[in-house]
């Protein structure tokens, strides 16, 4: 999955980052921080 993020420029495009979609994704203070999706059975 492709995730568009602004640039931190006033004119700046903004940034395509891909993404793995089986992880969980938090984008914080300029960058992504990536951990592994927990499954827990029933």
């Amino acid at each position: 999955m492709n995730v568009l993020v602004p640039s931190d420029e006033t004119d700046g495009d903004w940034v395509e980052h891909p993404l793995p979609q089986q992880y969980i994704h938090f984008f914080q203070d300029g960058q992504f921080t990536t951990s592994p999706v927990s499954h827990s059975g029933a």
